[in-house]
């Protein structure tokens, strides 16, 4: 460990430390809930002061990487699950990139007429037959994300409530349909008293909602849905392109 810090003399020690410890834990060498070595190991092994040690420690907490009980010592923090705004790709492929395992717990599941809202933005007449599903999104059995989305019944005639247990993109691709072009539209607020319930918050902690159309690659509409992000379990990237 001294040999990799004696590399980046042009750092602070503190945070060759912590990129140090940043990178075992993406090699997993450091497991989610698993504790780090203590203080005193590691003044040892990067034959350091303690200040420089706290001070790294500092660091890994403040990203969400770690944290430190009193008494106890310093654990490593579940990882966020990245998800990006610009790829069409669903949760299930997501939580694969990320070694995590994904359930779907269906809490409403129904062929309703369409109000005229959703009518509208699926350009359907209203009262048309839609499914509407609302369901909860796990990770390794935490509640992530919660999702209500319609879809006329046209497309797809024999889709079942077992259907949307498993991932809603492997259904339609096995059905033939490939989405093309989604358009979302995020805003962050305060959680409504149903969401804060699904994920067990307080009425004050921030979600993000995003609310998007989905697109076949012939044009038509093919879904609307609203999902809930828990933004404690998410890291999200926008990527902006200089054309």
């Amino acid at each position: 460990m001294t040999n990799y810090i004696a590399q980046k003399q042009s750092l602070p020690l503190y945070v060759q430390i912590a990129d140090f410890i940043k990178q075992e834990i993406e090699r997993g060498n450091f497991k989610p809930g698993s504790i780090l070595p203590s203080e005193k190991q590691l003044v040892e092994d990067f034959n350091v002061s303690r200040v420089t040690v706290r001070k790294a420690i500092q660091i890994l907490n403040d990203e969400g990487l770690t944290y430190s009980e009193k008494g106890k010592g310093t654990f490593i923090a579940q990882q966020k699950l990245k998800h990006s705004f610009v790829n069409v790709v669903g949760l299930t492929e997501e939580s694969q990139l990320g070694g995590q395992k994904v359930s779907n717990k269906v809490i409403d599941f129904a062929v309703i007429d369409a109000p005229a809202a959703v009518a509208q933005k699926l350009q359907i007449a209203e009262n048309s037959p839609v499914y509407c599903c609302s369901r909860q999104r796990l990770l390794d059995n935490r509640v992530a994300s919660f999702e209500t989305f319609y879809i006329p019944v046209s497309y797809l005639p024999e889709m079942t409530e077992q259907d949307m247990a498993g991932s809603k993109f492997a259904y339609l691709e096995a059905k033939g349909y490939s989405i093309g072009q989604i358009t979302q539209k995020l805003k962050p607020a305060l959680p409504e008293k149903r969401i804060q319930g699904y994920f067990d918050i307080d009425p004050l902690t921030p979600i993000l909602i995003n609310e998007s159309l989905s697109y076949l690659k012939d044009g038509q509409i093919f879904e609307l849905s609203t999902v809930y992000f828990k933004t404690s379990e998410y890291d999200f990237e926008l990527i902006a392109y200089n054309e």
